[in-house]
């Protein structure tokens, strides 16, 4: 029996998708949209600065593996919902809230500055392993030429 070679295929259809994520600290409560790839074969960004998205061929927060959320450091002018996520100190709390109602707790264990060639292929989207959440939003140094940031910032957190 043959099936469709769809990257839908991959992804739980079972689980409970975020819906808002939450990090008192930083004063952030920011709507969570599912998201795929586009044409780069990249994650879809947001469509707006005070969105967020879910890379939803992953697993859901909690899950084995590494929950990627992405939001914005800056978009079209406006301040990202993300735009201090390098702030966040280790310890500190982000809430995912589901679909389904539930909410769950994540502690903070490391925030990074990794370029954005060595993002794909460092872990951060990792499907199997231990559950972590990882947020995700541009960072460093800016790039004119190509109009994009070269390194992203990484903050990793656990489920507590």
């Amino acid at each position: 029996m043959t099936r469709p070679a769809d990257i839908g295929v991959l992804a739980p259809s079972d689980v409970a998708a975020p819906v808002t994520v939450e990090i008192p600290s930083l004063g952030i409560l920011g709507p969570v949209l599912p998201a795929g790839v586009n044409a780069e074969n990249q994650l879809d960004v947001p469509p707006d600065a005070l969105s967020l998205v879910w890379y939803r061929h992953g697993p859901s927060p909690g899950g084995a593996g590494s929950a990627v959320i992405a939001g914005h450091l800056n978009w079209k002018g406006v301040t990202g919902i993300f735009s201090d996520l390098a702030l966040l100190s280790v310890g500190e709390v982000v809430t995912v809230t589901y679909d389904d109602g539930s909410r769950r707790d994540f502690a903070v264990t490391t925030v990074q500055l990794v370029p954005k060639p060595a993002v794909s292929v460092d872990g951060t989207f990792a499907r199997r392993g231990d559950g972590v959440l990882r947020l995700v939003t541009c960072g460093g140094e800016f790039d004119d030429a190509v109009s994009s940031y070269k390194s992203n910032v990484i903050a990793t957190a656990v489920p507590v």
